[in-house]
This record gives structure tokens, sequence and C-alpha cells, in this order.
């Protein structure tokens, strides 16, 4: 009786309980930044501003973080290194590491290790796992090209130059490997599987290499398959005139695309298949490029990613975003990732944004005129902006769910150096040709690189406290819940109910002990439910769901002890006495429901496709799509008290799944119970424009 009233109780919650499902707007915002406090906000070249004093700053362009967060790592051109800091994790405040630990730069300067091929240091990536560094330069001239390969200890963060050419290739240094096609080396990413490394740069190639994934090792491919060009020479294989003057480079988190952005021609982004082998091909048609104006319609005509500096993808995948430089008129520009991972720049307003919003045609936003670098927070809740003069600042930018952008009002919206912008004002002219800009893998910090003031800055990013939910059995009396917030800021949460129960009463929140107190009425037995969130520094968490099972009887209890035996002879212990009778039964274990919220979807072919459902406790949870008897795939996730989701990509291995009828089997497993249920699901052909 208990599990059936459990299942109709929970079918009924999901049906009348308003707050069960998280509502647009009722959590807060992540993302907001601002300087450091109590600990240095940043380090430069000279210690002045309040800055910690470093070592090799001079010129910073790029920062990466290392996986584990425990370091940041910068090219400079001006002192033509790469320098380590040491990052806490706790405050996010960033410090040189000592001595010849701190920097390797081309010249051995001062307490450097002498390295090759760091000459105007350009960009910087490490490794997915950590283990190793590189670093692309342009040394002399445009014309020269190298990427230099550090070893990185995972322990204590310290990088060494690998030995001998296989510390460097390409043209500019003596004593590096050769590789023509890596002139004026500006962008370089890492696979997500960590085994191909990709390098464009100005002379207008893209690079591929082979990494060793236990050495950190780089071969370049043999022939063709090692670079790609706009006009086929060199030996490498020819992609076309939309990827004149490369500049940036990005892979896509599912490891299935690689996008490039040029500044030559029309400018725009080029997008490749990348094969299991990490080798490249332009993708068929127009879904192999977006320019400006379309190269007379051999690519997607695009808006505001003229002269494209920069490229970022978001963590899951939906997302695209450039920086369009175009001298008077630098933009943000938003497309969606679709079937086959083709770019579709959002329509209308929402495709791009300017410092003006170009008569009404993008978003307007503040502090991204003459806009530069960019980066995304891991949790893909905010993007951030370089711009170098006029703006010497960062943008703040919030990203929905769907990929779309705005910008919050006021000093919440920038970061720049000089009092009287509107922004958060940066110390002295620390931001000054502001370049390279990163998230923190924690997403708790970003830190960014002012040229000019040959400074990295750090910022404390603020994100939302998390709460958890909570599940149940309660007698038919008063009893304390215990409710669970926290906040990786480290900032005083305060819980609040925003949701009550309808068949019982709260007390008070005990704030100091994060308990409740809950009293069913009088005779209730059955599934109540109250919602709760918690608050940090004005940020609000999602709403939590509180779902308590309501037993009739008395308190789960021991029965009596039974009496002591008789006392032994000394230096013994007498037999033990006989067992009590047992208690009453205690209270039964809370069953796993799960309901999904729609049973019958709709969608484009190609695209994703989100099951939302409410499991009644912790489960491990597997979405099987199946197009009649074939399972096309399979996806596994966690599920928790509360709103659910699993998502299928769209894809039928790595090609858009048909237009058509599916059959989604939801199942979900919490020890020895195991629910499942159908969702129907059809798909209609995406209408390209």
């Amino acid at each position: 009786m208990h599990a059936r009233r459990l299942i109709a109780a929970t079918a009924a919650v999901i049906a009348a309980c308003a707050f069960c499902a998280p509502t647009a707007g009722a959590a807060g915002v992540p993302g907001l930044v601002d300087l450091l406090t109590g600990v240095s906000t940043c380090v430069n070249e000279t210690g002045s501003s309040g800055c910690t004093d470093g070592t090799a700053l001079d010129g910073p362009q790029w920062v990466a973080t290392s996986p584990d967060g425990k370091n940041l790592y910068v090219a400079t051109a001006g002192s033509d290194a790469l320098v380590a800091l040491d990052r806490n994790p706790a405050t996010g405040e960033l410090a040189p590491k000592p001595g010849t630990h701190g920097c390797v730069s081309d010249t051995g300067a001062g307490p450097c290790v002498d390295g090759v091929g760091l000459e105007n240091a350009q960009d910087v990536v490490v490794s997915p796992d950590g283990r190793s560094v590189y670093v692309v330069s342009q040394p002399g001239t445009s014309a020269n090209g190298l990427l230099v390969v550090f070893d990185r200890d995972t322990a204590t963060g310290v990088v060494q130059q690998k030995a001998g050419t296989a510390g460097c290739v390409g043209l500019g240094a003596g004593g590096c490997a050769s590789a023509p096609a890596l002139a004026g080396a500006t962008g370089i990413d890492v696979s997500p599987d960590g085994r191909h490394v990709y390098a464009v740069g100005t002379g207008g190639h893209l690079s591929v290499f082979d990494r060793d994934p236990i050495t950190g090792a780089l071969t370049q491919k043999a022939g063709a398959s090692g670079c790609l060009n706009s006009t086929g020479t060199s030996g490498c294989a020819s992609i076309g005139p939309a990827f004149a003057l490369p500049r940036d480079v990005a892979v896509s988190p599912d490891g299935l695309d690689v996008y490039t952005v040029s500044g030559g021609g029309e400018g725009g982004v080029v997008a490749f298949d990348r094969g299991g082998n990490g080798t490249l091909a332009v993708k068929p048609g127009v879904d192999g490029c977006v320019t400006e104006l379309g190269q007379g319609g051999a690519c997607e005509d695009g808006r505001a990613i003229d002269d494209a500096t920069a490229i970022v993808v978001s963590p899951d995948g939906q997302s695209v975003y450039i920086i369009g430089a175009l001298a008077g008129a630098s933009s943000i520009s938003s497309f969606d990732r679709v079937a086959g991972g083709a770019l579709d720049q959002k329509p209308g307003v929402a495709g791009c944004g300017t410092e003006t919003g170009s008569a009404g045609q993008c978003l307007d936003l503040r502090a991204v005129d003459g806009a530069f670098g960019l980066a995304i927070s891991p949790d893909g809740a905010t993007v951030y902006a370089t711009a170098p003069s006029p703006t010497n600042g960062i943008a703040v930018i919030d990203r929905s769910s769907t990929g779309g952008l705005s910008q919050r009002p006021g000093l919440t919206a920038c970061v720049t150096s000089g009092s009287g912008s509107g922004c958060v004002d940066a110390p002295g002219a620390v931001l000054n040709q502001s370049t390279g800009i990163v998230v923190s893998p924690d997403g708790l910090n970003v830190y960014a690189a002012g040229a000019a003031g040959d400074t990295v800055l750090s910022l404390r990013r603020d994100v939302v406290p998390v709460c958890s939910p909570v599940s149940r059995a309660v007698p038919q009396a008063a009893s304390g819940v215990d409710l669970s917030c926290s906040d990786p800021n480290g900032d005083a949460i305060t819980l609040s109910i925003v949701g009550p129960p309808a068949n019982a009463t709260l007390g008070s929140v005990d704030q100091a002990n994060d308990r409740v107190v809950f009293t069913p009425v009088a005779g209730f037995a059955g599934i109540d439910v109250f919602a709760y969130r918690g608050t940090a520094n004005g940020q609000e968490s999602e709403d939590a769901l509180v779902a308590l099972d309501v037993i009739a009887g008395t308190a789960p209890g021991n029965g009596p002890l039974g009496a002591g035996g008789p006392q032994g002879p000394p230096g013994t212990t007498g037999p033990a006495g006989a067992p009590g009778p047992a208690g009453p039964q205690g209270l039964p274990a809370f069953k796993l429901v799960v309901v999904p919220l729609a049973s019958k979807l709709n969608a484009t072919a190609g695209k994703r496709v989100a099951v939302k459902y409410v499991a009644t406790r912790d489960a491990k949870a597997e979405l099987v799509v199946r197009r009649g008897t074939r399972v096309v795939a399979t996806i596994r996730g966690s599920a928790r008290l509360g709103v659910n989701q699993l998502t299928w990509n769209g894809r039928d291995g790595k090609k858009a799944a048909p237009a058509g009828a599916y059959r989604l089997t939801l199942t979900a497993t919490a020890g020895d119970q195991t629910e499942t249920k159908q969702v129907a699901l059809r798909t209609k052909k995406a209408q390209r424009r």
C-alpha cells in the first residue's frame, strides 16, 4: 500500500507543485567579477599599483591555467618568456615561483632558465592531462613561427623545455625542428583527448601535430595531413580564400570539430571535421565557412565577423563566439553549433554585440570597443572579452542556457583601468592594452593580461550557492529536517523557505544549525514537499526540493533491553540476559519514482533533445534512443531528488540523426530499485537560412 500511495502522491506533487521545477530567474546569475580582497590582486613587472613584484612579465600576451587550477602560465612578448605563477585555490591570489622555477626566457635573463624559440611569445596552452605546456611565438618577422614544447611537473607546476629539436619546431630559431607551415604563429589548442595539437599563424597555415600521450612530444603529420592553407602551397592541403590570415583556433569539447578565425579577406570562421586520428577536412559546402560577405555564395553570409581575432566554444558544445576586431566596429558574434558541427549565426540582434548596437542591428554592449580576446566560464554562464585601446578593460557578458548573450547594467558589466568609466576600477594601469584572459577551472577566478601595464590581474568571480535536495521518511510528529547549502566562494549563507508544505507547518529556519522543524497536521500520512534556497553575497541558489514521507504510527525505536545476567565469579563475566522483544518497525525506505515532465516531444532533426524528469531520490539514470529496434544513442547520468535532465545531442554516431520517429527509454536505478518510463519523440528536418 505504501508503494502505491507513494507513486500516486508523487504524480500529484508533480502536477500541483508550483515550485518543484526551477523557474526562470529563481536563481542568481553567476559571473560577476570584482577585485580580490585581503590579498594582492595583481602581479606585474615592477610591483607598482599595489601589485606583487614579478619577473619576465614585460608585454604579456596570453594566459592559461593548468587543469588542476594550481598554476597560471603567461606568454610574454616583451620578455620573450614563459612565466609560471602559483595560484592559491582558496583566495585566487597569484604568486611568482621563486628563482629559476618562475620563468623560461629566450635569453635566460635575470632568474629565468635559458630557453629556445620564445622570442615574441604569443599564445600558451596546457594539455588536458596537465603534463605539457605549449607556446607559439613569432621570432624576428612574421615569416617566422615556432611551437615550443615544455614538460610540466604536475606536483609542482614547474616547466622544463624539452631538449634539442623536441623542444621546438618551426622557423626562426636555431636548434629547432623545421616546419615552414608555422609562419606568423598566433594561436594554439589541444584536442580534449590530448592526442593532437593544432596551431595557426598569420602566414596563412593551420598545422596539425600528433601528441604522444605519455611524453607530450609532438610530431607533425606527414604531407598534406600536417598542414592546410588557402592556396595549397608548401605541400599543404588547400582550404580556400576564407582561410586567409588565420589568428586563432579552437577544438570543440566533444573533439569532433575544429574552428579557425581569420582576419584577412572578408574575415570569418572556417569549420573542419576532425577525424579519429586528428586529421582535418573542411566541412562540405556552405557548412565549411561563414564570412562577412559569404565569399560569393561559397560560404554562409555572416555579420560583424570582419577582421576576426578570437574564438571560443561553449563547454556544452552548443555555441561558438567570435571577436570581430574591425576598427571602429569591434563585435562579439554568436553562433549556434548545429547538426554535424556547422555554425548558424543567431538571427537578428542576438547574432552580434557592439559598443553602439550598430543602429539596432546588434546588441548594445559596453566595454567591447577594440575587443581582442575571449574566454568562457566552465559553467558556461559567462563570456568575458578583453578590449585594448581605447577601452583598456574587460566586458562581462551573461550567457543563457540557449547561448544568447546579455549584459547587466552598471558596475557589473565591466572592469577597466581608470575611474569614471562606470565599471569596476582596476588599480593603476594594470589593464592597459588588455590581451589574454582565462577563467580558472573551478570557475572562481578570472585572470587577464595587460600588455602595456606588464601585469596579470586577478579577479574574484562570484558564483551562486548550491543547495541539495532532501528525501526521507518522518513520523507523525515534529521532526527536525537538516538542510544543506554550500557556497564555492566561501561566503556566509542564509537559508529561506520559498515553498511551504501543504500538509504541515514549518518552524523558523535555525540558521546556526541549518535545520527546520517539520510538523505534519494531525492525522496526515503521505508525501509532503517544500522548497528552500540559500543566499550568499546577494546571489540566490536554485530552489531545492525537500520530499518527506509521513508514516502513520510511532517513531522508530529499539525494544527494551533484557534483564542482566547474574554476576559471575570474580574475574569472569556472567552470561548475557535474554534479548528484549523487537521494537516497532522502522520507517520504510523512500521508494524510487521517475516521471518524465512530457510523454511526447517534438524537435528539429540533428539538434539537441532534452528529456526532463522528476525523481524521488538520488539514482543512476540512463536514456536510450531507438529508431525502430536499433539503438541510436545511449546517454548516462545521475539523477537527484527533484527535476533532472538528460540530453541527446541529436546525432547517430558522428552524423546528424535523420528526421523521423524515435522511442526514448528513461531508466533510473537506486540500489535494488529500478524505474523505466517511455517518451515518444518526433523530429523534423531543419530549415537552413
